[in-house]
């Protein structure tokens, strides 16, 4: 796909007392990526593709607040525990200042610090990318 996205590849703990009305929080760490897959003539020449990510390590957490309604479609009354969604804050922060450029062609690699050729006045000036905000989820089981 020819577009430029991001996402984040993640790992964390979450903590869930057994308390029916208690909120489960979330707490994780791992990667975002700002992603762009380009033509092959951008850096390479005669590539099928060249693609650029911005990496940066990521700290987050997240409070479920309301679990949802339980699965309507259990007709039958049958103790059941899943859920059908969630409603949630989270607080997440990327480290810009130790991030990296990496690059793809298919066949060469490279991961470039930042540090190596942004001055480091900018670097502290957007040492860190902050997101907060509430998260709506709705899941199939």
């Amino acid at each position: 796909m020819r577009s430029f996205h991001n996402y984040s590849l993640y790992y964390g703990l979450v903590i869930k007392l057994p308390y029916k009305y208690v909120p489960i929080l979330k707490l994780y760490t791992g990667t975002t990526r700002s992603y762009y897959l380009g033509n092959g003539d951008i850096v390479t020449k005669q590539k099928d593709f060249n693609a650029f990510q911005l990496r940066r390590a990521m700290y987050g957490c997240e409070l479920v607040i309301f679990k949802g309604v339980q699965n309507l479609l259990n007709k039958r009354k049958l103790p059941t525990n899943k859920y059908s969604g969630a409603f949630s804050i989270y607080y997440e922060s990327c480290d810009f200042y130790n991030s990296s450029l990496y690059f793809y062609d298919g066949e060469n690699t490279t991961n470039i610090p930042l540090k190596r050729f942004t001055s480091d006045s900018f670097l502290k000036k957007y040492k860190n990318e902050v997101s907060w905000g509430f998260k709506l989820s709705f899941y199939i089981m």
